[in-house]
């Protein structure tokens, strides 16, 4: 998409920005809770003519005044910035990534469960882009370690439409790993 975002922001907004003193910009890095999310969207949206804008707009909003403030660029010039918003990852379908916001333990991949056993009512997974999966059974997978021991994870959820295999952080941290 390469059309303009009109953010319905002042660029000097004392009340939504705080003045700091702001590291170089590629040292900076952004990181709004959802809370924050909505107070952006919320006072963008009372700002504007439309009916809404999204997270993302609200997100870029907070980026570009930041960016603008922190730079002391003229806000009467045009100002373009790149933001990576989601990515597609290609990678090993053997691996594991363990994963400190994940609940219960999920494998894409059937080929590395030892016992499995398909669904029986249907389950989904929420996650963290608000994207949902179906889990299409559970199982056991052994992990061989570089200790060359085998760890067994059991009630491992299968679960094809994900990109990686995640291993619970908390749910190893619960069961003394």
């Amino acid at each position: 998409m390469n059309l303009p975002i009109h953010l319905p922001l002042k660029i000097y907004d004392e009340k939504l920005f705080e003045k700091i003193e702001v590291p170089p910009l590629k040292e900076r890095r952004f990181h709004l809770s959802k809370e924050s999310i909505g107070r952006l969207k919320d006072k963008a949206n009372s700002e504007m003519v439309v009916i809404s804008i999204s997270s993302s707009q609200a997100y870029l909003a907070h980026l570009l005044g930041s960016i603008i403030r922190c730079r002391k660029l003229d806000d009467e010039k045009e100002v373009f910035i790149s933001v990576i918003i989601e990515c597609n990852l290609v990678g090993n379908p053997c691996e594991w990534w363990t994963d400190s916001g994940a609940t219960p333990y999920v494998c894409a991949n059937k080929e590395l469960f030892s016992s499995f056993s398909l669904a029986q009512v249907e389950k989904m997974i929420y996650m963290a882009n608000s994207a949902t999966a179906k889990v299409e059974g559970t199982g056991k997978v052994g992990l061989k370690m570089i200790s060359r021991k085998v760890l067994t994870l059991n009630n491992i959820l299968y679960v094809p439409e994900l990109c990686r295999n995640l291993i619970s952080a908390s749910l190893l941290d619960k069961n003394g790993f």
